[in-house]
C-alpha cells in the first residue's frame, strides 16, 4: 500500500499468558484481511509471526515480531508478543510503544497470572485496550464465565460489545451490541459474516448487555449521561461514539470473542481496531527522561 496518513494507522500489541491464542488471533487477522493468501498454524509451525527454530519447535512465542496488513483503508501494525514469564521483557517493551492493546484470555480457562501482568504493564502506559475471548469453539468454553473472571482479575470496567452466537463446537458468529445485529459466520473459513436478526435465543442476553453497554458508555460522559437519565436510551451513532472516547480514555474496556482458528469472528475485530482504536495522533507525545 501507499504511504498511510499517520490519522489511519493503528499500532497494537497482542498480550496475554503464554497459549492463550495471541498468535492464533495475530495470524488470522492478517489472512482474513488479504495480507497473507494462507493460514499459517502454530502447531504446524507454518505462521509469519513465530519463525524462528526455536519458536517452530517449542510452538511458543519466544520473542515479539510484527507483521501489518489493511484494513478499510487503515494500515494495522499488528505486534505479537511472548507470553511465558521468561520472556515478558519483550512485552513490556513493545507496550511502551503501540497505541493500544489486545488482551487475549482464553474462554476455557479464563485469565492467568502473565495476563494480569501484562495488564498492568499497559496500564503503566495508560493504553487503550479490548479483551478478546479467544477459544470460544473449545470444549468447556463459557463467555459469561470468562466475562466475570475478566472483571474479578482484570478491571471490573470490562463490558461486551458483542456476545457469542451457538456454544462450543456449535460457535457460528457474534451478535454486534452497537447495531443489535448477528454475524454469522460460515464453516469454510473464509471470515467473511453474513448479517441477520438478532436470534430469539440470544434476545434477552443480548437485551440485558447492550443495556449494560449503553449505561457504562453514558456513565462515561456528561453529555451522554445527561440524555440517557432523560430518555433511558441513545442512539446506535451516539453508542458507537461514546464507545470510542471511554475506550481511547480507558473508562472502559470492550470485551469481544471468537474463534480464530476457524476465523470466526476475526473480521469484527480488525471493523473494532479500525474504528474504536486510536491512532499514534491520538496519544500524547512520549516524554523523555534525563
Amino acid at each position: 500500500m501507499k504511504q498511510a496518513e499517520t490519522a489511519k494507522i493503528r499500532n497494537v500489541a497482542f498480550v496475554a499468558h503464554g497459549s492463550a491464542g495471541k498468535t492464533t488471533l495475530a495470524e488470522a487477522m492478517v489472512f482474513c484481511a488479504g495480507g497473507t493468501t494462507r493460514q499459517g498454524r502454530v502447531e504446524d509451525g507454518s505462521t509469519i509471526f513465530d519463525f524462528d527454530e526455536d519458536e517452530v519447535r517449542r510452538q511458543i512465542s519466544i520473542s515479539a515480531s510484527m507483521a501489518w496488513c489493511e484494513w478499510k483503508g487503515s494500515k494495522l501494525n499488528l505486534v505479537d508478543t511472548p507470553g511465558f514469564a521468561v520472556f515478558l521483557g519483550d512485552a513490556r517493551s513493545v507496550l511502551r510503544v503501540v497505541d493500544g492493546a489486545v488482551v487475549v484470555v482464553g474462554a476455557t480457562d479464563g485469565v492467568k497470572v502473565q495476563t494480569e501482568k501484562v495488564w498492568s504493564y499497559a496500564a503503566d502506559n495508560q493504553l487503550a485496550r479490548a479483551i478478546y475471548l479467544s477459544k470460544m469453539d473449545r470444549e468447556r468454553a463459557d463467555f459469561l464465565r470468562a466475562l466475570e473472571d475478566v472483571r474479578k482479575n482484570l478491571s471490573a470496567k470490562a463490558v461486551p460489545v458483542q456476545v457469542p452466537v451457538g456454544h462450543e463446537a456449535g460457535f457460528v458468529g457474534v451478535v454486534d451490541l452497537v447495531r443489535m445485529r448477528a454475524l454469522r459466520f460460515t464453516p469454510d473459513g473464509n471470515g467473511k459474516p453474513t448479517e441477520e436478526d438478532v436470534p430469539d435465543a440470544l434476545r434477552e442476553l443480548a437485551d440485558a448487555q447492550r443495556a449494560a453497554l449503553v449505561e457504562a458508555v453514558a456513565e462515561a460522559d456528561d453529555q451522554l449521561l445527561e440524555k440517557y437519565l432523560e430518555s433511558g436510551e441513545l442512539s446506535d451513532e451516539e453508542v458507537r461514539q461514546g464507545l470510542i472516547q471511554a475506550t481511547r480514555e480507558q473508562k472502559l474496556f470492550p470485551v469481544l470473542c471468537g474463534a480464530p482458528a476457524r476465523n470466526v469472528a476475526v473480521t469484527p475485530l480488525l471493523d473494532f481496531l479500525v474504528d474504536v482504536f486510536p491512532s499514534p495522533l491520538d496519544r500524547p507525545p512520549v516524554e523523555g527522561a534525563d
